[in-house]
C-alpha cells in the first residue's frame, strides 16, 4: 500500500485529528452513510472497495453546512 493512499489519509484524520473538528464529524457521517447504503455487503464476508470520490462527495456535502454563512452549525 502506498504511504499516501486514501485509506491511510482517512485513517490518519480519524485517529489523530481532534474529536471536535467539524470536518471530522462530516467525514464520520459520510463513512457511516456509505456503510448504511449497502447493508447486504456485510453478509458476503468480503472486502469492499469504496471509491474515494464517493466519500469526498458526501464529505463535502456534509461539511458544507458547517461553512454556511447564514445558518452555520455550531
Amino acid at each position: 500500500m502506498a504511504s499516501n493512499s486514501g485509506e491511510q489519509v482517512i485513517a490518519t484524520i480519524l485517529k489523530h485529528d481532534t474529536k471536535t473538528t467539524s470536518y471530522k464529524v462530516a467525514l464520520l457521517r459520510a463513512l457511516n452513510d456509505l456503510v448504511l447504503s449497502y447493508p447486504g455487503l456485510a453478509q458476503s464476508n468480503q472486502d469492499v472497495a469504496v471509491p474515494l470520490v464517493r466519500i469526498a462527495e458526501l464529505w463535502a456535502a456534509y461539511y458544507w453546512a458547517f461553512m454556511d454563512l447564514h445558518q452555520p452549525v455550531y
